[in-house]
């Protein structure tokens, strides 16, 4: 049933809006057509395929999961998956199951403490922007079918050439696999790679989550509360601090201008001063959004992050990891010739496990004295005579502690420094009642109140994202790396750092976020070509940044990282050449600025100048690429 976002009409051109959260165990589509002058609704999609036996028809959610055939061609997808006769035809034709693949997408910086070692990988040759191109496809064409069985007035096929998608993806992630996922949506067919850069927009989990929380719990909240929220999902827990802001309140801004260089050792030019450091989202000619659903919100609520959210490979998955990992150790005693499908006992005991024990699971006076996990199939040899394990409260809780452990460490380093009055739990595993439980325990003595969000049916991603789109609430951001671009560093020899390295050699940073360059040609008109620069990041937060970034055998120093390449096409500046004379000779020079926006949760480039007095723009193009070292070309 679509739900309100806000008591307000919509007050911009009619959109129709998609959002996307594809989890690591559950996925879900959220949608609104959004109707100039009349009030915004979200609209979950249910009735997902072949739900028996997975839950009911009413669920926003179907299983992350997909057979493939031999030729990695996808033969199946969400919940069918689970059926029994898909689960026949997979084994006689020798499909592989392909399920946990959104670890697949994790940067390494996250998981290098936590490998999720016993889940499986992709087939031999199976790319992972396939299996998100696949999985996107078979969500967006149920959506379709759902959408267009409701509603008589508008067609899918109306408003689909023009929808814009919003996907929800774990705080840290970053360009790269934003730039995986456009790929992944061209791969569908829902759009082609142009269509891809205008219409699909990302949002961070938490960001999502927040949003979400808001819609519900708008009302308990006021100006200059400080509230906690963690996202505990399936291999992810993204936690972030955020402040209400009084109605008139700002965050502070700062655009830093950075003068063009001349020839020299080349550095980098900071972007943000550290990674604790705030930038404001605002816009001139935009208003800063409303959270206002009634009866839940009486005014505007603005929210500011008063620090880099957390984000930490850690969630129910790494419960079923744990438990498969004990399995596993029973079957060791099984002799060689046992007889028995181990890999489908396995199978069916995680999905009892998931369904029944790790959801059921507590430890409070009212709790079960054991937990029953099915199997496929009796095995005498361990003491499963019926099909079934008998677990203990202490083995259970030891499938949980490790994840547990990092959630309650990941809220611990977000809730240090602030004055919190609340902590919003929430997400697919923030639903378990053990770790409910601990969180309370944990944190509600200091006064600090635990909220969740009961939410069985749905997925708060997907509703946040479109609940996001809309409103847009939080204002100011705190950086999450410190950035810079390549610049010409004038050489001195008589600094020490200098004196070690040649021209073209090395890159500091500077912060900016405006940076100026300039161009000198012989010809009144030369061939301007293409203007290209490169963008770091400093990814070691215990650390302070370096002053150089690479040493002096100029190989880059560990913890700065490649996060993309920017390209302009500097043929439409012609107009804004001027002559110069100087030196007994004539020449022309080329002004323009790259400009950078981190205000929202994607990069934006373009490069701006002055040609006849108007201020002229054009979008720079965006290159992610892998880690690799700097170029040494001068942007002189």
């Amino acid at each position: 049933m679509p739900f309100a976002i806000d008591e307000a009409p919509w007050s911009k051109p009619s959109q129709f809006v998609v959002g996307l959260d594809i989890g690591t165990t559950h996925s879900s589509v959220t949608y609104s057509h959004l109707q100039q002058n009349f009030r915004p609704f979200n609209d979950r999609v249910t009735h997902w395929p072949s739900r028996v036996g997975l839950g009911s028809s009413s669920d926003a959610k179907t299983p992350s999961m997909l057979y493939y055939d031999s030729s990695n061609q996808v033969k199946a997808a969400g919940a069918a998956v689970a059926t029994p006769a898909m689960r026949l035809a997979a084994s006689r034709s020798g499909w592989s199951l392909v399920r946990y693949f959104k670890l697949q997408m994790h940067p390494s910086n996250m998981v290098k403490n936590q490998k999720f070692k016993n889940l499986e990988g992709l087939p031999k040759d199976l790319k992972i922007e396939k299996v998100y191109a696949d999985m996107i496809r078979y969500m967006l064409n149920h959506t379709r079918d759902f959408f267009n069985q409701r509603n008589n007035a508008v067609r899918w096929e109306h408003l689909a050439p023009n929808m814009s998608l919003v996907i929800a993806h774990p705080n840290g992630w970053g360009l790269k696999e934003q730039d995986r996922l456009r790929h992944a949506v061209a791969l569908s067919g829902v759009m082609n790679e142009t269509e891809v850069r205008r219409r699909v927009h990302f949002v961070p989990e938490a960001e999502a989550a927040v949003h979400y929380v808001l819609w519900e719990k708008s009302h308990e909240l006021q100006a200059g509360d400080e509230f906690i929220v963690c996202d505990a999902g399936g291999s992810t827990v993204d936690t972030t601090a955020y402040r209400v802001l009084h109605e008139f309140e700002s965050t502070s801004e700062t655009n830093y201008n950075v003068p063009t260089a001349k020839k020299g050792g080349v550095r980098l030019s900071r972007l943000f001063r550290s990674s604790e450091s705030t930038e404001s989202l605002e816009r001139s000619g935009r208003n800063s959004m409303a959270l206002s659903q009634t009866p839940r919100a009486k005014a505007p609520i603005r929210l500011k992050e008063l620090k880099a959210s957390d984000c930490r490979p850690a969630g129910g998955v790494l419960v079923n990891e744990t438990f498969i990992a004990w399995l596993s150790e029973q079957f060791f005693a099984l002799p060689p010739e046992h007889g028995y499908n181990l890999d489908l006992c396995v199978l069916k005991a995680e999905e009892s496990f998931e369904a029944n024990c790790k959801r059921e699971f507590r430890t409070s006076s009212d709790a079960p004295p054991e937990y029953v996990v099915e199997m496929s199939t009796a095995i005498q040899e361990l003491g499963y005579p019926d099909g079934n394990i008998i677990l203990q409260p202490d083995v259970v809780r030891g499938f949980f502690d490790e994840a547990v452990r990092i959630i309650l460490e990941s809220i611990r380093k977000q809730i240090t420094g602030t004055k919190a009055k609340y902590i919003f739990l929430v997400g697919g595993f923030g639903a378990s009642q053990y770790l409910r439980q601990r969180v309370m325990d944990e944190f509600q003595w200091s006064g600090c109140r635990v909220m969740f969000l009961d939410d069985a049916h749905g997925k708060t991603a997907s509703d946040g994202s479109i609940i996001w789109y809309v409103r847009q609430g939080v204002i100011g951001r705190a950086a999450r790396m410190s950035f810079g671009l390549q610049i010409v560093e004038p050489y001195d020899p008589n600094l020490p750092g200098h004196s070690t390295r040649t021209q073209d050699s090395v890159y500091d940073e500077r912060f900016a976020i405006r940076r100026t360059y300039a161009r000198t040609y012989s010809s009144s008109h030369p061939e301007l070509g293409r203007f290209n620069v490169e963008l770091y990041a400093w990814t070691i937060d215990s650390m302070a940044v370096p002053e150089w970034v690479t040493d002096p055998d100029e190989n880059i120093i560990e913890g700065f990282k490649l996060i993309c390449k920017i390209d302009a096409d500097l043929s439409g500046l012609r107009g804004s050449l001027m002559r110069e004379t100087g030196d007994h000779r004539t020449y022309y020079k080329l002004h323009f600025d790259l400009c950078l926006e981190f205000g929202g949760v994607e990069l934006k480039a373009y490069v701006e100048w002055n040609e006849k007095r108007m201020t002229r723009r054009s979008e720079a193009k965006i290159i992610v690429t892998d880690e690799s070292s700097p170029s040494r070309h001068s942007l002189s």
